[in-house]
């Protein structure tokens, strides 16, 4: 999605507001595109920026509509007008009310901040945070950084900005200058019906989302894996809409030689619904690390750490952009994958819902500030919820609108993204099913099961493991070397990036020393896989939360991305004087 910046004003607009937004749209786009010239609209008390844009962006007077609907809504641009249901960013304005809408999983963020006389929405923090002029740092978010890759449950860089959650609405009575927060609770409750009930409503749920998915398919894309769920929506674009859109898939080089792999499987499926098929090579850039990061920070804005599908520096979103590519076809879904949760640490560790005290290496890092990681309300487990439940509703309030929709904001600079199995008839669906029929997505991969027949599931990715790329020895310097440099700064203790400096390993070693290897695999030859499960029941129910020691590489990785983010933010030198 084109990122864009939306502001309501009490009072007249500065004159020099048009400059200043102009100004944010060319700084929001990617630095190794040209990109498209940005929409600037302007009025007395409304004004907003795309930068970037593609052609799916609606404009209706002072409202604004990005991304894709599912259904008819033609008072989209009304406020206290129905929720759309789609992928989508929704701002809308009469004479009365202004009301910024997320779309029902969230799954393009969109960010806000209020005062006195002045309302900006933007689905970049860094854009309001340039139109304020300044930037006050958000402390609550470094323990979260470290400690999951994430910047946590719904806070933002910056104190003063808000994070929306899925399905939720913020609408100003611009009369009086109140603001109205309205929000739908998740919950997972199980429905009627038997199995075959259970079935057919899914059958029919997916067939009404391809049927009502209103978008203008011309130049666009399906990035298609050797998995289940991108080979649903070729599936359902071939046969219900009758759309012969092109595929891509991307990876290692020598992926395609695996007939296991997701580019090996990928490529044989597009062969098979007779569409176009392209496979880039994610080969490691051959620019310097330090640009391939700064870039990665910029285009996420500093809010994942999940750098493994941009090593070759944002080369295949420049390539799609540069070839006109109005945006891509997601397959994010709402089911969990088939991971054993006996305990509700287990729930949290499996959708990346991880603390601090979850690691033994994590202590201490701060400088004289005090860690502030707590879950809000609505994301703690309710009275009965076991922890299997409990991790999917945290799959459907955490992960979803805060690690997918992070990795989405780093290509949205480039295309658009839509995501078809997020809609809210099908996610409501899902939080219905029962918990045999819901885990693993057994319901819908029985369904998916009869698409293409006859050629086989992935059961390897083509991407590179992030923490492999961590142990390239080049890598390895450069994470010493940065840290080093940057080690007197504002947010780390100097001793604690000593430590984690020290815990680097040398250039001769592969991997990370692990004085327990011999024992581990001891121990993996007596317990075959059924009397480890049972021994885990046992212990566990004794010990929920096991510390563990995260990988010092990842650690130094992640304390460099929040010291540049840092610096994107405060635009002024990391170090002290």
């Amino acid at each position: 999605m084109s990122k864009f910046l939306w502001i309501i004003s009490r009072n007249n607009l500065p004159v020099e507001t048009e400059k200043r937004i102009l100004s944010i749209c060319e700084e929001l786009a990617p630095t190794n595109i040209i990109p498209n010239e940005p929409i600037i609209h302007l009025s007395d008390y409304v004004a907003f920026g795309i930068s970037n844009p593609k052609n799916n962006v609606n404009i209706q007077s002072n409202s604004l509509l990005v991304g894709a609907l599912i259904g008819n809504y033609e008072n989209w641009y009304q406020p206290n007008t129905d929720h759309p249901d789609g992928s989508y960013a929704l701002f809308r304005e009469d004479s009365s009310h202004a009301e910024i809408i997320s779309d029902p999983a969230a799954s393009r963020t969109i960010w806000y901040y209020f005062e006195e006389n002045l309302l900006i929405a933007s689905t970049s923090q860094l854009a309001i945070v340039r139109y304020l002029g300044n930037f006050e740092i958000n402390h609550d978010v470094i323990p979260w950084m470290l400690s999951s890759g994430t910047l946590g449950p719904f806070l933002s860089w910056d104190k003063r900005l808000q994070r929306i959650m899925p399905d939720c609405s913020i609408i100003l009575n611009k009369r009086d200058w109140i603001l109205e927060k309205k929000t739908k609770q998740i919950v997972f409750k199980e429905g009627k019906g038997g199995d075959l009930d259970q079935e057919n409503q899914l059958k029919k749920t997916l067939q009404k989302i391809f049927e009502n998915l209103k978008l203008n398919y011309a130049n666009w894309i399906l990035p298609l894996s050797g998995g289940y769920d991108s080979r649903a929506l070729l599936y359902y674009f071939k046969e219900l809409k009758n759309e012969k859109i092109k595929s891509v898939t991307w990876g290692k080089q020598d992926a395609l030689n695996d007939p296991n792999n997701d580019a090996y499987i990928a490529k044989i499926l597009a062969m098979e619904a007779l569409i176009g098929h392209t496979y880039f090579q994610t080969n490691f850039s051959n620019e310097d690390v330090d640009e391939l990061i700064n870039k990665f920070v910029k285009n996420g804005e500093g809010r994942i750490d999940s750098i493994s599908g941009y090593l070759d520096g944002f080369k295949i979103w420049e390539d799609l952009h540069r070839e006109k590519v109005q945006g891509i076809f997601r397959g994010d879904v709402g089911w969990t994958s088939d991971r054993k949760i006996h305990t509700y640490f287990s729930a949290r560790k499996a959708v990346g819902l991880t603390f601090i005290s979850d690691y033994s290496n994590l202590q201490n890092f701060s400088k004289n500030r005090p860690i502030n990681q707590t879950l809000p309300d609505y994301l703690m487990n309710y009275p009965g919820e076991n922890p299997e439940i409990w991790r999917d509703r945290l799959y459907h309030s955490f992960r979803i609108p805060t690690v997918l929709a992070s990795l989405a904001d780093l290509k949205l600079g480039y295309v658009e993204q839509v995501n078809p199995l997020l809609s809210r008839d099908l996610l409501e669906l899902i939080r219905k099913q029962p918990t045999r029929l819901r885990k693993d997505k057994k319901l819908f991969k029985k369904i998916v099961d009869s698409m293409f027949p006859s050629i086989p599931f992935a059961k390897n990715s083509a991407l590179e493991p992030v923490n492999n790329f961590l142990h390239y020895p080049y890598i390895k310097d450069y994470l010493r070397e940065n840290l080093d440099v940057l080690k007197e700064n504002e947010i780390f203790d100097k001793n604690y990036i000593n430590r984690v400096i020290e815990n680097i390993l040398d250039k001769n070693n592969s991997g990370p020393k692990n004085k327990n290897n011999l024992i581990l695999k001891f121990k993996r030859i007596i317990f075959p896989p059924t009397i480890k499960l049972y021994l885990k029941k046992i212990f566990q129910k004794k010990s929920d939360v096991k510390r563990t020691e995260m990988d010092y590489h990842l650690i130094a990785f992640r304390i460099l991305l929040i010291l540049k983010t840092f610096e994107l933010f405060d635009k002024k030198p990391t170090t002290n004087p």
